[in-house]
């Protein structure tokens, strides 16, 4: 440890292995086969749907699936066997599709339809098909649902349609997060470079960049004490830096990743500069990860080392794997991207956001709907 601003080699960094070798890919598998496969998973259906007709069924939905929490589901018939009658259906469209990836398909857009579906489909989506929301009915004389309408009303005219999450009148910036005390060293039209204040005496020589999506706000990184990334490292004695990206509008559409990629490497210029250190480390967080590779890219091809090390989170880079968020990459869904993108200048965080939210409908939407909607409460205040 040294004092801030004293550029001073740190200890030694370990080597991480080699990343792994690519899976073999999947041995072909004949048009007989597969449909022999699909007979097999035919006939599970049909014997587990009689299965539960015929109230023999041991299936259940799984133990942590919060929308069969209520005793209803175990205790009386009809919702024992609606709940069972979906937990099979949902298990023959996953394992079709199981077959169909050991053929060697990709199939995440099939999985991300199949998923949305299923979610969709949930008897717990509506009034009759929830026991919950049914007893909380009866119990207010049907207030619950007048709450539950307003809430919808509300939501349609304020955002967009969709179920809200969070009641943003109760968070304020400043309070409920970007707390932690700094400085805008730098500024330029793309971002501005924070420099946060060190919380111990003494700071690790070479300093850290923190480079978050251009897509969202830096201060999720900076949340309330206790839950706040740029906390943590300030409190580890580590000089800390982050960019904040500006909110582009029709004015920034010729930006691209070239833009983003060049702020990128002059924010390295910037910290090495201020804190007189050689060489600094970087973290990359989601697409703040693959701006940072594009910029590494181009101080390898330079021939240049200001960069110690690079850490990475919550970030893809090999679009090869099947992973949820390739079911966006289909050529017309990319199509559709650029057209919209090109008509308004930028695609909108509405948009951004609820394109990621369909990849985990059933806490992100649904969740939200038979809380707002059919239960009738508020929305949760945030943890104190």
């Amino acid at each position: 440890m040294t004092p801030a601003g004293t550029p001073e080699a740190n200890g030694p960094v370990t080597d991480r292995p080699d990343p792994a070798t690519p899976a073999t890919p999947a041995a072909p598998v004949t048009p007989g086969t597969q449909v022999g496969r699909f007979c097999r998973s035919g006939w599970r259906l049909a014997t587990g749907l009689a299965s539960v007709a015929l109230g023999t069924s041991q299936v259940r939905p799984a133990p942590g699936d919060w929308r069969f929490k209520d005793p209803a589901w175990a205790q009386h018939p009809y919702y024992r066997r609606l709940g069972q009658a979906y937990s099979v259906s949902c298990a023959f469209a996953d394992e079709v599709l199981d077959d169909l990836a050991r053929t060697g398909r990709s199939v995440s857009a099939a999985r991300f339809v199949v998923n949305v579906a299923e979610s969709v489909a949930a008897p717990t989506n509506t009034l009759l098909g929830n026991p919950a929301a049914v007893k909380r009915a009866y119990e207010t004389g049907g207030l619950s649902l007048l709450r539950g309408t307003r809430n919808l009303v509300d939501d349609v005219v304020h955002n967009g349609g969709m179920p809200s999450t969070v009641d943003r009148s109760v968070y304020q910036v400043g309070r409920d997060f970007a707390i932690t005390p700094g400085t805008v060293v730098d500024r330029d039209p793309y971002a501005e470079l924070i420099q946060y204040t060190p919380s111990t005496e003494r700071v690790q020589a070479r300093p850290v960049l923190i480079i978050p999506p251009p897509i969202g706000r830096y201060y999720f990184l900076d949340l309330r004490p206790g839950r706040s990334m740029v906390e943590y490292s300030v409190g580890r004695g580590l000089q800390t830096f982050m960019l904040s990206w500006r909110n582009p509008t029709r004015e920034q559409a010729s930006w691209n990743l070239d833009t983003y990629a060049g702020r990128v490497l002059s924010a390295i210029e910037a910290v090495r500069e201020i804190t007189g250190a050689a060489d600094i480390d970087v973290i990359g967080f989601c697409a703040g990860g693959i701006l940072m590779t594009l910029a590494l890219n181009r101080l390898a091809a330079l021939g240049e080392e200001p960069v110690h090390s690079a850490s990475y989170a919550v970030t893809l880079l090999d679009w090869g794997q099947e992973v949820p968020i390739k079911a966006f990459s289909a050529s017309k869904l990319l199509a559709l991207a650029r057209w919209n993108s090109a008509r308004a200048g930028v695609i909108s965080a509405r948009d951004m956001g609820g394109a990621f939210t369909w990849m985990r409908p059933d806490d992100l939407v649904w969740k939200a709907w038979v809380n707002n909607y059919l239960m009738g409460d508020r929305l949760a205040r945030p943890v104190p």
